[in-house]
């Protein structure tokens, strides 16, 4: 009987092994940097939530003060309302 074939399906599976470890590592390696990413999203999405909440606040302040721009508040609020629109 030849060995020739049993060796050689021996050498492709080994192969193929080595190849799905390799290919698993680096799926591993993608995934963790996608949570890490998906992380710094968040945190970088809450401060901007809390920027947001805090120039509507500055502005509120602003128009009760007496003396203040019109027109000015008026476009500050307006540029708030126009970032709240592509906010999360």
């Amino acid at each position: 009987e030849d060995p020739l074939p049993l060796r050689r399906a021996k050498i492709t599976m080994e192969a193929a092994v080595k190849k799905a470890d390799r290919t698993r590592a680096a799926a591993t390696a993608a995934r963790e940097a996608s949570e890490a990413a998906a992380a710094a999203a968040e945190a970088a999405t809450q401060e901007a939530l809390m920027k947001v909440a805090e120039a509507e606040a500055y502005l509120e302040e602003m128009k009760k003060k007496p003396g203040s721009a019109e027109g000015q508040m008026w476009w500050l609020e307006r540029r708030v309302i126009e970032a709240k629109k592509y906010m999360p």
